[in-house]
């Protein structure tokens, strides 16, 4: 389907370019329901899982450095590209989620794969941008309140797209009450509440996310194995070394 995207818009002219775009998001939103899922998938599975190993792997090195004291550079690295105020609010942060959270927020946010933001800048997730450059972003075809314009950011893959959205409910203060239930707990449902702030409609669009989770099964897609949490966390000593590393 991508491929027949560039090859349009390779024979097509730089005039009609957009026209070229918009009509092959139109053909991709009335594809039948079952076809617009299968291809969705097969889109987002691979580069998902890559993202939520590394994500997990890096958790297991990283509570395995806070315990033994090690690679301490790294550590520091991790506290100031996370923001986290000390040890276990990294672990926190980088800790991911169930994927059926992420594929079902990646379904809504573009359309099952048919949105003209995921189709020519990978934007999976509706990811906004504070610039308006044209090859860094995409302009919104609906402007904000006040006449606005909204720009959002442009990928250069699926898998980039991706790691911008696990980077973003790590880093936002939004998502605190978020990150710090989803330390505890990996139940999707009980998850997916706290994540209201997302989207501007609230508990609806988190009442849409478990409906797709439940109606597409996508807890098949979750990693059974719990992480562990790191047990051992002496506060008073931990953020006095998380002050200094953050200096």
């Amino acid at each position: 389907m991508r491929r027949l995207l560039i090859m349009l818009l390779l024979f097509s002219t730089l005039a009609d370019a957009d026209v070229t775009a918009e009509k092959y998001v139109k053909y991709l939103q009335h594809l039948p329901t079952k076809t617009k899922k299968y291809r969705f998938f097969k889109l987002l599975l691979p580069p998902a899982r890559k993202v939520d190993k590394e994500l997990r792997a890096l958790y297991l090195q990283t509570k395995k450095d806070i315990e033994n004291g090690t690679h301490k550079k790294r550590l520091q690295a991790l506290m100031k590209k996370y923001k986290a105020e000390d040890y276990l609010d990294l672990l926190k942060r980088i800790k991911p989620h169930p994927l059926s959270i992420t594929l079902a927020q990646a379904a809504i946010e573009s359309a099952w794969g048919t949105s003209r933001f995921f189709v020519e800048a990978n934007n999976v997730f509706g990811m906004w941008s504070s610039t308006s450059n044209p090859e860094d972003t995409i302009e919104a075809s609906k402007s904000r309140q006040g006449g606005k314009k909204i720009h959002l950011k442009r990928y250069k893959s699926i898998e980039e797209s991706i790691r911008a959205y696990y980077k973003n409910l790590a880093t936002n203060n939004a998502y605190r009450c978020f990150r710090q239930a989803r330390y505890y707990n990996d139940n999707p449902y009980e998850l997916a509440p706290l994540l209201h702030r997302y989207s501007e409609k609230g508990e609806l669009y988190t009442t849409e996310l478990v409906k797709i989770i439940i109606n597409n099964n996508l807890t098949r897609y979750d990693t059974k194995i719990p992480l562990p949490r790191y047990i051992g966390y002496n506060k008073e000593k931990m953020d006095t070394n998380a002050s200094k590393a953050i200096k």
